[in-house]
């Protein structure tokens, strides 16, 4: 009995280790999208670009795997992930013109 309250303990440990993971994750993939936006070197820009884009990846496949989140954290997840698609929309646009994406 007491293994059985240790291995659920060990997978809300985990779940929840996954999702601050997962926040961690899209916060650094926002930020990466904001400095490319910003920057006026066109290299920066393309480097943090793709930073983002490996960012986005990794939530997307931290996603996949595991359990479902609840639905609070879904819907905060849900709204981030929204965020940053139309950032690395905009970043993609921008990206032939040699614009910063805010423009």
């Amino acid at each position: 009995m007491n293994e059985k309250r240790d291995f659920a303990t060990l997978v809300e440990q985990q779940e929840s280790l996954r999702l601050q993971f997962i926040r961690s994750e899209l916060d650094l993939a926002i930020t990466f999208c904001e400095l490319a936006g910003n920057t006026e070197n066109r290299e920066t820009a393309d480097r943090n670009t793709e930073n983002a884009k490996r960012a986005y990846e990794v939530v997307t496949h931290a996603l996949s795997t595991g359990a479902a989140l609840e639905l609070a954290d879904r819907q905060e997840v849900d709204g981030k992930l929204t965020q940053l698609e139309g950032m690395l929309a905009r970043l993609e646009r921008h990206e032939d013109t040699g614009k910063k994406a805010e423009d």
